[in-house]
Order: structure tokens, then sequence, then C-alpha cells
């Protein structure tokens, strides 16, 4: 008895192929008896049957259970021939679990430019090791971020492993982001220096002022600009709910899936960009 995956994740098939070679007074089995059923078994449990032809009976099959297989291929026999059991192949099939580390958090926040940082732990299931590697991918990050994973995967044969993911965040946040809102100017956080607007205006105007006025403008414009943009600057970074530079705070749903052959396994962790 053979099989065609060895090992094998959950949800994985595999094709078990169980062979015959026997002769009684020069006539083969396999041309005696060309309707041979065999039986494929996983410890008493019945897998289901193949038909002997051209001298091997396969049977293709699903693996639901993770853990350690027995697998057997029998055939009860007839008038003619006894029956038989194949020696067992042992096949191991691997399942995983992802989960927040014990010292992480899910939830992160930070300003433009900026990284957050969420810690896991993903461990075998069924099984000691790995039985074939494990990735890591993530979707949902603001656009523009950039993530790593430490280390990037886990190499098959290895036991639990922690793994850090890290984010990004650009230093400014695209505002073409649909439900985004555009960053503010960071001189006043209300937009493009509108806090400054008064001075400016009155600046303009000030040719045309007599000289004798304009000692006495000068110093009061120069006191209106200082306290326009100390308020606009205040303002922002004095209201955390405004977010970062009047920017409004926006929590992005992060997916991070681990991904080892057929089986995959996702957690959510969410990240506010102030």
């Amino acid at each position: 008895l053979t099989s065609c995956s060895i090992p094998v994740t959950l949800g994985g098939s595999t094709t078990l192929t169980s062979t015959a070679a026997s002769a009684v007074a020069g006539v083969s089995a396999v041309g005696s008896a060309p309707t041979w059923t065999f039986t494929f078994l996983d410890g008493s449990t019945v897998l289901g049957t193949g038909t002997l032809t051209n001298g091997a009976a396969s049977l293709s099959y699903t693996l639901t259970t993770a853990g350690t297989h027995a697998l057997t291929a029998t055939y009860s026999g007839n008038t003619v021939y006894s029956g038989s059991s194949s020696s067992a192949v042992t096949e191991t099939v691997g399942d995983l679990t992802l989960s927040l580390a014990s010292n992480s958090s899910a939830t992160a926040t930070v300003l433009p430019g900026a990284t957050a940082a969420y810690g896991f732990t993903v461990a075998p299931a069924g099984v000691n090791n790995f039985v074939l590697p494990v990735t890591f991918t993530a979707t949902g990050m603001p656009k523009g971020a950039t993530m790593t994973f430490s280390p990037a995967s886990a190499a098959a044969g290895t036991a639990a492993t922690n793994f850090t993911m890290s984010v990004a965040v650009p230093a400014v946040v695209a505002a073409a982001e649909p439900g985004k809102q555009p960053l503010a100017s960071p001189t006043t956080g209300r937009g493009a220096n509108t806090g400054l607007a008064p001075a400016v205006l009155a600046l303009a105007l000030l040719p045309l002022l007599s000289r004798r006025r304009r000692k006495f403008v000068l110093p009061l414009l120069s006191v209106i600009a200082l306290t326009a943009s100390t308020f606009g600057l205040t303002g922002c970074l004095g209201n955390v709910s405004s977010g970062y530079f009047g920017q409004t705070p926006t929590t992005y749903a992060i997916v991070v899936t681990a991904t080892s052959g057929t089986v995959t396994r996702s957690t959510n962790v969410t990240l506010t960009v102030q």
C-alpha cells in the first residue's frame, strides 16, 4: 500500500494504491480475478473500496481529522485465493491554530509616520510539529502602509512559534481613500493657514496706510499672527479626538492569516491612525 501524499494538511486529499501480484498454476491473480475489490481502512474505519485494475486498486479521499493515521488495504478472498491485508502506511495530517500572543493587545493607536506592532502565536494542532511550512499574510491596512512579519514563516518540523507583525503607517495618510478625511494643514490643523488669514489680509493692505499708522499697525499684526497660529496648533493637538493636525481618526480592521498547505487560520486586530 502506498499514499501519494505524506504528510498532508487537514482538508487535503491523497490517493491510496494497493497492488496485487500472485500466481497459481501459471495463471496470474489479475488475469483470473479481474473483479477483485480491496477495502481501504483508517485503523478500523472504512474509507472506501477500489477495484483491481491492471494489478492495482486505488482510492482517493479527503483527510478530515488531524493526527497520525494507520492506513491499510484488505482483500477478503474468494474460492481460489485467500484474503490478505497490506502493511500499514502511516499518514500524518496536520492542522494549526492562530491566536493573539498572551502579552499582546489586539488594538493599537498611532500617529502618521509611526509603527504599530502586534504579537501572535501559531501552533500545530493534532500533531507535535508542523507537517508543512506556515506562511503569514495580512489585509486591511492603511493605504501606503508597510507590513512585515518576524519571523516571516514557520518551518515544517517546528513546534509552536511566536511572531510579530509590524505595520509602518505613512507620514501622510492618503487623502484619496474613500471615506477618509484629507489631512489638514500642519500649521493650523484646520486647513491651509486659515488661522493666519486675517493677518495676511492686513499685510496686503499695509502699503495703503500712511507711514505713521504703519508704525502702530505692524506690532499689532505680529501679535495677531502669533495668537492665530498658536491657537490653531494648540486647538488641534489639545483635542485628541480630532486626530493628528485635525484629521479624523480612522480605524482599520486588519485580518492576519496563517497558511499551511490546505489549512488557513485567521484572527483580527484593529489599528487606529490619529
